[in-house]
């Protein structure tokens, strides 16, 4: 969670220069149609999903990165 009070470009770019794998943006045009975005930095796509569907497919992308990790990390 970045709360800084910066405008959002810089803490996007941040999250890229850090490798932050993804970005959860919640904003007032995705609230009101009751959607989340979600960047995946590696593929450079953006995919937007329903708030119950969200945290399912969020908790999902995360697994399989942490299993990639772990078969390269060993």
């Amino acid at each position: 969670l970045d709360d800084r009070d910066e405008r959002p470009g810089s803490k996007f770019k941040d999250a890229d220069l850090l490798g932050i794998p993804f970005r959860v943006m919640l904003g007032k045009t995705w609230e009101k149609e009751g959607k989340v975005e979600l960047r995946l930095r590696k593929e450079g796509t953006t995919l937007t999903f329903d708030y119950g569907q969200a945290v399912t497919e969020i908790a999902d992308m995360i697994q399989t990165e942490m299993r990639i990790t772990e078969e390269v990390v060993g």
